[in-house]
């Protein structure tokens, strides 16, 4: 008899475990747009660099009805001035991303705030002066809104604007004699499709 209650007793837990799963919320995106970064400490005669475009990828399972917690991995093309040419900067980064969805629009709609922390990398190739290529790193806060429309269960269009605030740079492409400036701060605007629930 204690087999059959040991059988009965594994088939309540998979029933249970197929529920819970059945409940999780969780979703994966992925985005387009164009950022704009702001450099500090250029050297004397270096300008701004330009919009370039950007890609991101996302994940995130929820921890609480309105809590989400997830990662994700950026890329961007920022073009800085050299002697003679522009050079297309190249930027990646990933981390843990959070989201707060609001109470209120709901239904077809969904909108919602978000923080995350990761580490970038920023690569320069070499260019027509000489310079050789140069890496470097830095910390970065990504902060931002967005508004999610439901196209057709569980497939969401989604636009989302912010900021990447970035802090505590290194390595070659940060450094004296070799810097173009530091991105202390990046605008964004975004376009994408999100898949989840």
């Amino acid at each position: 008899m204690s087999w059959l209650s040991a059988a009965a007793g594994a088939l309540g837990m998979v029933l249970l475990a197929r529920e819970a799963v059945a409940q999780v919320r969780w979703d994966v995106g992925a985005s387009e747009g164009v950022v704009g970064r702001v450099l500090a400490e250029r050297p004397p005669g270096q300008g701004e660099a330009r919009p370039g475009m950007a890609l991101e990828l996302v994940g995130h399972a929820a921890v609480y009805p309105l809590l989400r917690v997830g990662a994700y991995g950026h890329f961007d093309v920022s073009a800085v001035a050299a002697p003679g040419a522009f050079v297309a900067r190249q930027m990646a980064a990933g981390g843990l991303d959070l989201r707060v969805l609001s109470l209120w629009p709901r239904g077809q709609f969904r909108a919602y705030l978000r923080v995350a922390l990761g580490e970038a990398c920023s690569f320069l190739p070499s260019h027509a002066a000489g310079a050789p290529a140069t890496e470097g790193y830095f910390t970065e806060v990504p902060v931002g809104a967005g508004l999610a429309y439901r196209i057709h269960p569980p497939l969401w269009l989604t636009a989302e604007s912010g900021a990447r605030i970035g802090f505590a740079f290194g390595g070659a492409a940060y450094g004296a004699g070799v810097s173009v400036g530091r991105d202390v701060v990046a605008g964004y605007a975004t376009i994408g499709l999100a898949w989840g629930r």
